[in-house]
């Protein structure tokens, strides 16, 4: 197998489309710690199939994207794709002398898989891969320790990684698959069965429902062999029975002439009426206006009737407020006279009281004058 090179864009630290060459020999890739070398390795694996993104050293999968520094914004989307020599046709399926397997991210999450820019499923380069004994697992990418974990493995593990170097990995993922495929046809075996079961217990009521059915189409044929003969019958007796038919709108032509002429006369009838309720209520118009006219007359009469009866009333309520003055006067003059009477006799007793202290200071005055 000879590797060509590897192109990435916007994987992890390489922000711009980067392409590594591999010519033949060995290929070293040297830097500072920090520098990306791991991030290779990363792409490459990423290629054959990785889907942990712990094992990318990430928390997530959108986390291998480009996510951008102070001076550069972050990608929307990340790819890597690496190039074979099919030269020898170790990927036996593919008339290319160079294959490109490509596998392209966005930060939607969405993933697309490409080979020679052609669209394909994961599944179809990891097998190809697995073909010609390489995997995102064993010995196809050893990183820092994974020498000492083989030597340390358990004859299980170990098994695993020869089992991936000499191809038998590719035979065991076809048995999976072809055990899969058994279960699943098992399954759809054991549902068919079932099915079968249910359609066999089905099969005496469905029998009875096309014995049913036959009676039906046996009925219905006859049927329609009766429908047939009572059409040939009716056109057979067709004349017979347009003749009547004659003689039937015969009839109903005279009775719709003998009411036309009714209607006629009816129509006669009802204008000579219409002519006398029009007389009738001309009259009656003038009968409701002199009965207008000496309603009218005697509303007025009757208005000055009512006006001479409030002036009656008014003159009566005038007398009686005259009458009732009358007798508060005559009350009031014959208390004024028993006022004067007192006061008279009043005065007349002052009087006496005073010439008897008129008396009584002459008396006195003699008194004095003697002494």
């Amino acid at each position: 197998m000879n590797f060509r090179k590897v192109e990435l864009n916007g994987f992890k630290s390489f922000a711009d489309k980067t392409e590594i060459k591999f010519d033949n020999g060995v290929t070293c890739i040297v830097g500072p710690n920090g520098c990306g070398k791991s991030n290779v390795a990363d792409a490459i694996r990423w290629v054959f199939g990785e889907q942990s993104a712990k094992t990318m050293r990430g928390s997530s999968m959108q986390d291998v994207i480009f996510g951008g520094t102070q001076q550069r914004k972050s990608q929307s989307f990340c790819e890597v794709t690496l190039t074979f020599d099919n030269s020898t046709h170790m990927f036996s399926d593919l008339e290319y002398n160079e294959v490109a397997m490509t596998r392209r991210l966005y930060r939607s999450g969405e993933s697309e898989y490409l080979i020679n820019r052609q669209p394909c499923r994961m599944k179809d380069i990891v097998d190809r891969l697995h073909e010609v004994g390489l995997g995102k697992e064993g010995y196809s990418i050893i990183g820092q320790g994974k020498i000492e974990q083989i030597m340390n493995a358990k004859p299980e593990d170990r098994r695993a990684i020869f089992e991936e170097a000499t191809g038998i990995v590719v035979f065991k993922a076809r048995r999976q698959e072809i055990e899969r495929r058994l279960s699943n046809s098992y399954t759809n075996l054991n549902i068919f069965l079932q099915r079968m079961s249910e359609v066999e217990h089905m099969l005496t009521p469905l029998a009875r429902q096309a014995e049913k059915t036959k009676k039906y189409r046996e009925l219905y044929a006859s049927l329609k062999h009766a429908e047939i003969n009572l059409y040939i019958y009716k056109h057979d007796n067709a004349e017979s029975a347009r003749a009547e038919i004659g003689e039937k709108i015969a009839r109903v032509q005279r009775s719709i002439d003998e009411n036309r002429a009714a209607v006629s006369r009816l129509e006669e009838d009802y204008a000579e009426g219409r002519r006398r309720i029009a007389e009738d209520d001309a009259k009656l118009q003038e009968l409701n206006d002199s009965i207008l006219q000496y309603t009218v007359e005697m509303q007025k009469k009757e208005g000055d009737v009512n006006v001479i009866r409030a002036r009656i009333a008014f003159f009566e309520q005038q007398r009686e407020s005259e009458r009732s003055a009358v007798t508060r006067a005559r009350e009031d003059a014959l208390a004024a006279e028993k006022g004067a009477a007192a006061a008279e006799r009043s005065a007349e007793e002052n009087g006496a009281r005073a010439e008897e202290c008129e008396r009584e200071l002459a008396t006195l005055a003699d008194e004095i004058a003697r002494r």
